[in-house]
């Protein structure tokens, strides 16, 4: 968590930096951004609900997101929720200045909202842990699929993206649709492959929970094939969606982030939770680190169009 916090943190400082060269063109850079802190920012926000807080810090947080003009310093019961709340806030302003350029109008109320309702859903599903209760599978994805926190990363950045959306296409079912196949397969990919951890954690997830409404009956194995079958059918679902031209209103730049995200899920917890597995801090580095040789490059290029049929 302290880890999660010095993110939050770099977020809170790092607004200043960008409202500073906020009066420069705003390019599709300024969506990549918006993904990438908003994803951060799910991360360190998921954390302190499932064990970095406790029942006090999380009603003030939501607490906080309701009143929002506020004054951090004063209203704030612990410093993990002043950092997290005021990162959350600087980047959801930031979002919604460079939206009124995109979109012609500041979208900061719609971002909060969302934020809003996965902060809701986080809370609910620490409050299943409180009380050991033990919902029903449709009850758990109802909850779990929006504290995944898929929604303000996405909106968050489709506003960012190029194409304007009115508030009648935000709030089309189409686009509701979109986002409820994407958030199904990230929580579900995510349960898979963190059920183990979880479950020692006293966290419920869609694996345990299948096999506990199984009756005795319904092993690992069972339940892991059953969600894969969900997935999958989630995953032609939302294909469907994105090449469907025929009646649909959402711009296609839009619906192709809901399938480039659902991607990088898949290959984030492709072979195990992407947060703990090595190969995934290696594919990291050697982007951001390993130098580009260029030689190299050329070379792997030519060998693939020499096999080309």
């Amino acid at each position: 968590m302290a880890l999660a916090l010095s993110h939050a943190k770099f977020l809170q400082k790092d607004h200043a930096y960008h409202r500073a060269r906020y009066n420069c063109s705003l390019s599709n850079a300024d969506s990549r951004l918006s993904w990438a802190k908003n994803s951060v920012l799910v991360t360190v926000v998921d954390d302190f609900f499932d064990f970095a807080s406790s029942e006090e810090e999380q009603v003030n947080l939501i607490q906080l997101f309701e009143k929002w003009d506020v004054d951090v310093n004063t209203v704030c019961c612990s410093e993990a929720v002043k950092i997290i709340f005021s990162a959350l806030r600087s980047t959801i302003c930031e979002i919604g200045e460079k939206s009124s350029k995109r979109q012609g109008r500041n979208v900061k109320d719609n971002i909060i909202k969302t934020w809003s309702d996965s902060l809701q859903s986080m809370f609910a599903e620490a409050e299943w842990s409180r009380t050991k209760t033990i919902p029903t599978i449709d009850d758990y994805m109802q909850t779990a699929s929006v504290s995944f926190g898929f929604e303000p990363i996405i909106l968050s950045t489709i506003y960012l993206l190029g194409p304007k959306l009115s508030d009648d296409v935000a709030e089309n079912k189409e686009l509701n649709y979109l986002l409820k196949t994407v958030n199904i397969c990230g929580r579900l990919l995510n349960d898979i492959q963190s059920f183990k951890r979880e479950s020692e954690q006293g966290k419920l997830n869609a694996v345990v929970l299948h096999m506990i409404h199984g009756n005795g009956i319904v092993t690992v194995e069972d339940a892991i094939d059953k969600i894969k079958g969900v997935i999958e059918e989630n995953i032609r679902e939302l294909r469907r969606l994105v090449l469907q031209e025929k009646g649909s209103v959402v711009p296609r730049d839009c619906k192709d982030l809901y399938w480039k995200t659902m991607k990088a899920t898949y290959l984030f917890y492709d072979k195990n939770d992407g947060y703990s597995l090595n190969e995934m801090f290696s594919t990291v580095n050697a982007v951001m680190k390993d130098p580009i040789i260029l030689n190299e490059l050329l070379v792997d290029s030519k060998q693939s169009l020499c096999v080309m049929p």
